[in-house]
């Protein structure tokens, strides 16, 4: 199987995790830093 990834948007990071290759367990991968002025328009 493949392993599956999954955000967690939050306003002011983003948290990373990604599944075991069985897709039974997720760990935590990264934090990414949201920085206000820098949204999408």
């Amino acid at each position: 199987m493949t392993r599956l990834m999954a955000l967690d948007v939050g306003e002011a990071r983003i948290g990373v995790a990604v599944s075991d290759s069985t897709r039974f367990l997720a760990s935590p991968f990264t934090t990414l830093h949201v920085e206000r002025g820098n949204e999408a328009k």
